[in-house]
Order: C-alpha cells, then structure tokens, then sequence
C-alpha cells in the first residue's frame, strides 16, 4: 500500500493490491520454480510443480493468516473482560490475506499456462 497520506479511493487501493499479489506472485513462483528445476531436474514437470508448490504456499499463508485472527480474539475478549471493557469483534488481515491469494492465482495461473505447452 502507498504510504501517503492523500486520500484514495477503493479502486486504486484494489489496484495497489493486485499489483503488489501479481508482483509477489510472479516473484515467489519464479523462485519455487527455480528450485523446482535445480533439485528435480525433470525439465517443465519439476517448473510446473515449483508452480504449484508456491500456489499452494501461499494459500496456506492466507489460512494462517484468518486462523491466527480468529483465535486471538477469544484471549482478547476474556483479557478485556477482566478490565470491563467491551471487546472489539474479530480484525481481520484483510489486505495480507488478499494479496497472498491474488499471488496464489498467478502462481496456479503459471502453471496452468505452463500445463498448455506439454
């Protein structure tokens, strides 16, 4: 996200995170498949996995991501009722979450892409 302090509107907040998902994705898909092709040396079959392996990562980052919110918020509900004060409902990391998912996509998009040429 830019870190001016002007005023945007949703569409380039979306924007920025499509960037910054399709960036990341392309980058951490290059580098799985990469290694993918170093260790297996099986030609586009071990850059095809690389590919999935990324996708797949990233998918599980954007789990642990919701999982680690939701579970938080109980300890922080009894932590502020021992203060009798009200607890906030659940803040979820919106914006990490969707990027990891977007650079998922393009991480399952390169390998479906990649899966055409065999």
């Amino acid at each position: 996200m830019n870190s001016s302090t002007e005023p945007r509107n949703r569409w380039a907040a979306l924007g920025d995170l499509l960037q910054r998902g399709a960036l990341y994705g392309v980058g951490f898909g290059a580098v799985c498949a990469l290694l993918g092709l170093l260790l297996f040396r099986n030609g586009l079959a071990s850059v095809l996995a690389g590919f999935n392996f990324a996708g797949t990562a990233l998918c599980v980052l954007a789990g642990a991501m919701a999982l680690g919110a939701s579970r938080t918020a109980g300890a922080e509900a009894t932590a502020r009722g021992k203060l009798g004060r009200a607890a906030p409902g659940i803040q979820w990391p919106l914006a990490p979450m969707l990027v990891a998912l977007i650079a998922a996509g393009v991480c399952f998009g390169l390998a479906w892409v990649g899966g055409l040429w065999r």
